[in-house]
């Protein structure tokens, strides 16, 4: 199969594979996410067209580890919005969902959780996510502390 792409559609392309790379490896330790390696290998493969792109300012390729990567130029375009966006959106949902989860245990026990039906439950922490949102809308982090 052959592919043409001009040197917008593959800069665009770079720009998808970088957010995806992010989500693969952002949190892995110690080097890539071992079960991510298979996406890896097509990464490296549409990377080393990045010259036939006109594109060697944004990709380069490292001889001794015999892979290609992103310049700083690179890193530092404007594909980062969306990962920033992405982290940021989803950085407070979680923790609404997270702690108005752990509120909805606490107040019903975990028996009567496992009981009730998903509309219930969905509804129950729906009402405690809204405090949390409200709160974390006019106050961010300033309000939350850890008791002891």
């Amino acid at each position: 199969m052959k592919i043409e792409l001009s040197k917008k559609e593959y800069r665009n392309l770079l720009d998808l594979l970088a957010i995806s790379e992010w989500v693969l490896n952002a949190n892995a330790v110690g080097g890539d996410n071992p079960e991510a390696l298979k996406y890896k290998k097509v990464e490296q493969k549409l990377l080393s067209y990045a010259k036939h792109h006109d594109c060697e300012d944004l990709i380069e390729y490292d001889v001794k580890l015999k892979e290609y990567f992103p310049t700083r130029i690179y890193e530092e375009s404007e594909y980062r919005k969306f990962i920033d966006e992405y982290e940021e959106d989803t950085f407070w949902d979680e923790l609404v969902s997270r702690l108005s989860h752990r509120d909805l245990l606490r107040e019903v026990g975990e028996i009567e959780y496992k009981e009730m039906a998903f509309e219930e439950r969905f509804i129950r922490q729906e009402r405690v996510e809204e405090k949390y949102n409200i709160e974390f809308e006019k106050n961010g982090l300033k309000n939350l502390k850890l008791e002891e």
